[in-house]
């Protein structure tokens, strides 16, 4: 596909898997609206990209308010959003007893209720041709002990991807990695 010119909104997008996808798709002419919690790791993300196609917004997914007036910040920056790549996670490993309410909470606030906000959010700024992906996890798919709310996130993210995908008139996949250091 010819990226010259769409628009990319990336969550996580500071580092790992967020900035390799942020890379790849400047590298063939996309924009690139980055989202992480931190703006010194995003400037240091953007550094690596090509200036003229990079908008920062540094913000936690996790704050409702911020998350949905994104999707109008970024077509007000760049005149549309063609692809959303809901990359941002969080995980606290260890047994599930062992983990605190708010701990649980953000497990699926950032990892499943983010993602589902912000697609929810973005559709009406979305054209025809545009694409979501959701990066979910094999823990997702062949569940971890002693990451049970981990496991649930990004298995309830696989499956609002499968389903989504076949209720909009977007495409909808979901990409599943391994450990990443």
């Amino acid at each position: 596909m010819n990226w010259n010119g769409k628009v990319a909104l990336i969550t996580g997008g500071s580092g790992g898997v967020g900035l390799s996808f942020a890379k790849r798709l400047s590298e063939h002419g996309a924009r690139v609206a980055l989202v992480a919690r931190t703006l010194s790791t995003l400037q240091d993300a953007a550094q690596q990209l090509e200036p003229s196609r990079v908008a920062l917004f540094p913000m936690d997914v996790s704050d409702r308010e911020s998350l949905l007036a994104l999707p109008r910040r970024v077509f007000e920056h760049f005149g549309s959003i063609d692809l959303l790549i809901n990359n941002a996670g969080v995980n606290h490993r260890g047994p599930f007893e062992g983990r605190s309410a708010a701990q649980v909470a953000q497990i699926l606030d950032v990892n499943l209720v983010a993602p589902v906000l912000l697609t929810h959010a973005s559709i009406p700024y979305m054209g025809e041709g545009a694409a979501i992906i959701n990066v979910a996890s094999l823990a997702g798919k062949v569940p971890v002990p002693h990451e049970a709310t981990y496991s649930a996130s990004k298995s309830g993210l696989r499956a609002f991807s499968r389903a989504l995908d076949q209720e909009l008139g977007l495409r909808v996949l979901t990409v599943c990695p391994g450990p990443i250091q």
